[in-house]
């Protein structure tokens, strides 16, 4: 139900609000905007948005409207575009987005035919936004998750109809979906995906089995490994340095935002974030080095964050951000 993205030490958090509006607030650490208010950007969306940011001061944030079609607005040099731009297509599906450089962004969603479908700005057809929505097949039914590890490579994941995790990329031209798995490593949850360093992935994803499943791309695919827990949200995870990742999911039964770290090949123990009950699935961001700044709606639908600092070493008590946030998209 929210997003975030980090530029030059700053997040912005997005949520949609009650009356399915979207609403942002930008700060660090403790130190927000507008103190308890959340600026408002318009819109009335079918469902939760997407945000990027391909540079400094520049973030696009992406949405799916009530008619179905897909809109965009950014923020430059200090200001909002002034309206939301329709990207068109029928989509039924939260977006994904990733940026492989500077003026390029790449956007996926799932069709009324649950086939994946992609558009880019900067893309084959020059500066701009392609005229057409290009279809990838498959038959998927969950968000997609996107991302690039370098210049002219994108990479993309999905759950499918199946419950089977697939996975496709793009290197000046598009592959064909990857089943990533056996038949029987089935997932209910979508997946989430990160990279930090140029040919690597981590994918990361909830088992049938309720616990928090991992995958490898370094060269060559690894088998699944079972990193324990059970969890009732897909997670989400961010790179916070080299060889090292941050992950965070909401625990099955107790609602609470658990925290684990992989620095190098070796994860650390499950940590409990404890302070207060999340509704929603998290969002995390890295603004520093070793640190992260994680965010979930709680149980009173206001929105909330704590932050890792301190080389990684501490983490913050939790702070009430406000707002009011649907949880129904």
């Amino acid at each position: 139900m929210l997003t975030a993205t980090s530029t030059f030490g700053k997040s912005t958090i997005f949520g949609a609000g009650v009356a399915n509006g979207l609403f942002y607030k930008t700060g660090k650490d403790k130190t927000w905007d507008g103190n308890g208010d959340w600026s408002f950007l318009g819109g009335y969306f079918a469902h939760p948005p997407a945000a990027i940011s391909w540079g400094e001061d520049r973030i696009d944030v992406f949405a799916v409207g009530t008619d179905g079609a897909m809109y965009e607005r950014h923020f430059e040099a200090g200001q909002w575009s002034q309206n939301w731009t329709s990207l068109g297509g029928s989509f039924t599906s939260p977006p994904a987005v990733a940026s492989w450089g500077l003026k390029r962004l790449d956007v996926f969603a799932i069709g009324q035919d649950t086939a994946m479908y992609h558009k880019a700005y900067g893309g084959n057809e020059g500066a701009g936004w392609d005229k057409d929505w290009f279809g990838l097949g498959g038959s998927f039914d969950s968000p997609p998750s996107a991302i690039s590890w370098g210049p002219n490579r994108l990479d993309m994941v999905c759950l499918g109809k199946d419950n089977l995790i697939y996975q496709n990329y793009w290197e000046g031209k598009w592959g064909t979906w990857l089943r990533l798995g056996e038949k029987s490593d089935k997932f209910k949850s979508p997946p989430a995906m990160t990279s930090w360093t140029s040919k690597r992935l981590d994918i990361f994803g909830v088992g049938e089995d309720g616990a928090m499943h991992h995958i490898t791309f370094n060269t060559n695919w690894t088998t699944w490994e079972n990193l324990g827990g059970k969890w009732e949200s897909q997670p989400a995870v961010v790179k916070s340095d080299p060889n090292r990742l941050e992950l965070v999911a909401i625990g099955a039964g107790d609602d609470t935002m658990y925290h684990k770290r992989l620095v190098g090949d070796s994860w650390e123990d499950w940590e409990s974030l404890d302070g207060g009950k999340c509704s929603s699935a998290p969002a995390v961001v890295s603004t520093e080095s070793k640190g992260a700044s994680v965010f979930c709606i709680g149980a009173d639908n206001a929105m909330k964050t704590r932050t890792l600092s301190q080389g990684g070493t501490k983490w913050g008590d939790w702070s009430q951000l406000q707002g009011i946030f649907a949880l129904g998209l």
